[in-house]
């Protein structure tokens, strides 16, 4: 079955290759277009622009030659793996005459070719950037157009990379390998020409990543085997997609997106190829299988015209995939392209005491999904990516990874925190007003405050003529102030300040005013033992009622907080 857990996929992974981008948000599972099913054309390297120092062409013969024209041509490295040669901003325009903009031939130092415009070569052998019988070379986010050929790798140019560049609109072809092995092409645009890549007795190379895009043919594979084609997008082709004639064998494409072409695939004999894992999105014509054409494998492919049942729900349709005869024996009945993060999870604060937590994770999908947390007992997700914990969370930090799989087991995974952290200052329950005495009476004044983590101490101001006796309770305190000693008349001040466990704080201050002698002014009411009472018996009648006890601290808190704001 069309599962991805097999010999593509770990062929995929051994080869580094990254994920091809995404869908749409609402996991629509119709296609149309390539924009509307959200499939890019754009390789993450971008279009190489126009740059460079004026230059004129470059030929290097053998490895003594190249050292000496790097000494000429002040050319930073040594030709080292660890410091490569650097041939890097130039602008060399052959104006239509035969030749290669920059050739190198027969060398085994390490060197780099970057950031380079490079137009006007003409000749059957003419191209932007020609390697002949050369190894270790890299060449790097070129410009390489309006040439016979843009790049072009021959007779013996074997384990060379060719990434990041621009070919657009040469003339025979964009990138040529021809007997030349063991070469990889990475996130390159190749566009308009007449073949996109040619592989002609090209052997055990790899195209990854890659945009073969509006040429005649994109890719054509004369007698070249044990390629690996994987995440390209081969696109608007005026003919075939890809053309494999005179005996390509064991070649392998996977997860590639042949979309808005012609016909998809050509196979004149060909044998023992592998087709798997691919799109196949608006071709005119699918797969064309000529002569001679033997041994080749379609399965798991996804087809857009395909028009078949899908009974048991497995995302695999329940009868070939038909074309002049049974083609595929797997058609799959959504995209395959993995799930990816419209915004990948990030850690979240949340205040103590919040009723519940909610995180709502989004991922692009046409296939359907399934969804895992890895703490079950505080958190669940559910069928749509919405995470929620299931009981009030105590403080602290909870690491969570989150999985999400299609339907074919392609996983998307993410780890974050969710911080539960107390912020709120405590509040006043009774908050503290000013008082008048008479002159020789004492104060006996009680305050209260609540908090859901507690109460972990009291300040007072004024030490010498006050002291204050706190009774805390889970998620309160209150505290009782007193005189220490005999109040001179005048007015007294004093700061309450009471603090939660995490040092979040409220603070009053009020006065004491003690009448001189005589005066005969009426006082104000002071707290008696009667008074006090009455306090603390609501206090504990709220700290004491669990569950919905916790629920009235916190509508009073959300009170408080509001009051604050306004």
């Amino acid at each position: 079955m069309c599962k991805t857990d097999g010999f593509v996929w770990i062929a995929v992974s051994l080869m580094l290759i990254l994920t091809l981008g995404g869908m749409a948000q609402a996991i629509d599972f119709s296609v149309g277009s390539l924009e509307s099913a959200g499939l890019i054309l754009e390789p993450e390297g971008g279009v190489v622009e126009s740059a460079g120092t004026p230059h004129g062409p470059i030929v290097i013969d053998g490895d003594a030659n190249f050292t000496a024209t790097a000494l000429a041509e002040g050319w930073a490295g040594n030709g080292t793996s660890e410091d490569p040669y650097i041939i890097e901003g130039l602008s060399i325009d052959l104006g239509g005459t035969i030749g290669s903009c920059i050739e190198i031939r027969n060398t085994l130092l390490h060197f780099i070719v970057r950031d380079c415009h490079l137009t006007g070569a003409r000749g059957s052998e003419g191209a932007g950037i020609s390697l002949r019988s050369v190894t270790n070379g890299k060449l790097v986010h070129n410009n390489c157009s309006d040439n016979m050929n843009g790049i072009y790798l021959r007779m013996g140019a074997d384990n060379n990379t060719v990434s990041n560049n621009t070919c657009t609109s040469n003339i025979d072809s964009g990138v040529f390998l021809e007997g030349a092995n063991y070469n990889t092409l990475f996130q390159n645009n190749v566009t308009g020409s007449d073949y996109g890549l040619i592989l002609n007795i090209a052997h055990y190379n790899t195209m990854v990543e890659n945009v073969f895009n509006e040429s005649d043919t994109c890719v054509l594979m004369v007698d070249a085997s044990y390629n690996t084609f994987a995440h390209n997008m081969i696109a608007r082709c005026a003919w075939e997609a890809i053309q494999l004639i005179s005996e390509p064998v064991y070649n392998l494409f996977t997860n590639n997106t042949i979309a808005d072409n012609e016909y998809g695939m050509y196979l004149d004999r060909a044998a023992n190829n592998s087709v798997i894992w691919n799109i196949f999105l608006n071709n005119w014509g699918s797969v064309t299988i000529g002569e001679l054409a033997a041994g080749n494998t379609f399965d798991c492919n996804f087809w857009s015209d395909y028009t078949g049942a899908d009974a048991d729900g497995d995302g695999v349709g329940d009868t070939p995939y038909i074309y002049f005869g049974p083609l595929d024996l797997h058609p799959l009945m959504y995209l395959p392209t993995p799930p990816i993060w419209v915004e990948p999870p990030i850690g979240q604060n949340v205040e103590f005491g919040s009723y519940f937590f909610r995180y709502d994770l989004n991922v692009t999908s046409h296939a359907p999904l399934n969804w895992w947390v890895n703490d079950t007992v505080l958190f669940t997700v559910d069928t749509t990516g919405v995470v929620t914990s299931t009981a009030y969370l105590p403080i602290g930090i909870y690491g969570l990874k989150v999985v999400v799989t299609n339907i074919y087991l392609s996983e998307l995974a993410a780890d974050f925190y969710v911080w539960v952290r107390d912020t709120i200052p405590p509040a006043w329950m009774i908050a503290p007003t000013d008082q008048t005495l008479k002159y020789g009476e004492s104060i006996e004044y009680q305050v209260a405050v609540i908090d859901l983590s507690g109460i972990k101490r009291w300040e007072l101001s004024d030490t010498v003529h006050f002291t204050l006796t706190a009774s805390d309770y889970s998620v309160g305190s209150t505290a009782r102030i007193t005189n220490v000693t005999a109040l001179e008349p005048g007015v007294h001040y004093l700061q309450i300040t009471a603090y939660d466990p995490y040092d979040n704080f409220c603070t009053a201050i009020m006065t004491v005013r003690v009448l001189e002698e005589t005066d005969t002014t009426t006082t104000s009411t002071t707290i008696t033992s009667t008074d006090l009472d009455a306090i603390d018996p609501a206090m504990i009648f709220v700290i004491g009622t669990g569950v919905g006890g916790v629920a009235v601290i916190v509508i009073v808190l959300a009170v408080l907080r509001r009051q604050a704001d306004e």
